[in-house]
């Protein structure tokens, strides 16, 4: 009795177990490679858009600030001039005036180059940290499919 049960459970078990169990989703390897293939080409794309946008807006930035320092030496070298033609006129030297205005010069080149040396350094910084999160999200696409 023991051994008729235990034969009939073992010849049943296949039926038992092919009836319980769902059906594997089956995919070949090309659709695999395709669906990797797709989802790596889309984070390049979002790669490149981020790392455009993230370009222009330094770029306008670093623009903005040489127009800036550009305006202010502008009217700082009409100040010496005008300055100069005042001395031709009168006769008198406005030389501490003229000194001071070229420091101011010299001051805005500074900073203007500093903070346009900030904001090329904050682009690289933030393009670095991008292109390190786009390959940790390829090696996550690769991990996925392998």
């Amino acid at each position: 009795l023991v051994g008729t049960s235990g034969y009939l459970s073992f010849s049943n078990s296949q039926n038992i177990v092919d009836t319980f169990t769902p059906e594997a989703e089956l995919r070949s390897t090309r659709q695999a490679a395709e669906e990797r293939t797709a989802e790596r080409r889309q984070l390049l794309l979002l790669f490149r858009r981020a790392s455009s946008t993230i370009t222009s807006s330094y770029t306008s930035q670093i623009e903005a600030e040489i127009a800036r320092a550009a305006n202010k030496i502008g009217a700082e070298q009409q100040r010496i001039t005008s300055y100069r033609n005042r001395g031709l006129r009168n006769g008198t030297r406005y030389t501490t005036r003229i000194e001071r205005a070229e420091q101011n010069i010299k001051d805005i080149e500074a900073e203007s180059g500093a903070m346009v040396a900030n904001l090329t350094a904050e682009r690289s910084q933030a393009l670095q940290e991008l292109a390190l999160q786009q390959r940790e999200s390829l090696q996550l696409i690769d991990r996925r499919f392998q």
